[in-house]
């Protein structure tokens, strides 16, 4: 509870976070703002319903974001976290030289700011998987191609890159 008050008195106080990201992915789902602090930093985080915060001691600025994102084995998974916690543009995108398969990374650009990312997938539910570079390049000059409805609170439409594991 100390976190979340000294957290809000920082805030009210108008004193301005050293780092904020949107974290679609890990620990801290939505916005967070950390303040350094002693050895570490004071990490402020939420949602549209709760909001919590921690003293993260002997966390360093570059090493914020990783403790942001979770552990995990897929690949896939990681990637996605990655762009949710420090942008699409921290993940490269495929080229000729690569292998496949290659999947299609969405994001998409909403109010607040958020940036959200994540595979386009098939009708299961499962990250679209492409044999080619050409192919997964032609299904994004195909949806680039078609009308676009922006959803509630979108300020533009998807962009898309082409990665690979």
């Amino acid at each position: 509870m100390e976190a979340i008050k000294l957290a809000k008195d920082l805030i009210e106080a108008g004193i301005s976070p050293d780092a904020e990201y949107v974290a679609a992915a890990g620990y801290c789902c939505g916005w967070v703002k950390a303040w350094k602090v002693e050895s570490g930093y004071l990490v402020y985080w939420g949602d549209n319903e709760d909001s919590y915060a921690v003293f993260e001691k002997h966390v360093e600025m570059n090493e914020l974001a990783d403790w942001l994102e979770w552990d995990t084995d897929d690949e896939l998974d990681a990637i996605a976290q990655r762009a949710n916690v420090r942008g699409a543009d921290a993940i490269p995108e495929a080229t000729e030289d690569d292998e496949g398969p290659f999947y299609v990374l969405m994001t998409r650009y909403c109010y607040g700011p958020i940036e959200t990312s994540r595979f386009v997938i098939d009708d299961r539910g499962e990250p679209l998987e492409f044999e080619t570079l050409q192919d997964a390049r032609s299904w994004i000059e195909r949806a680039d191609s078609e009308v676009y409805y922006l959803a509630h609170n979108e300020y533009a439409r998807p962009t898309y890159k082409v990665v690979t594991t």
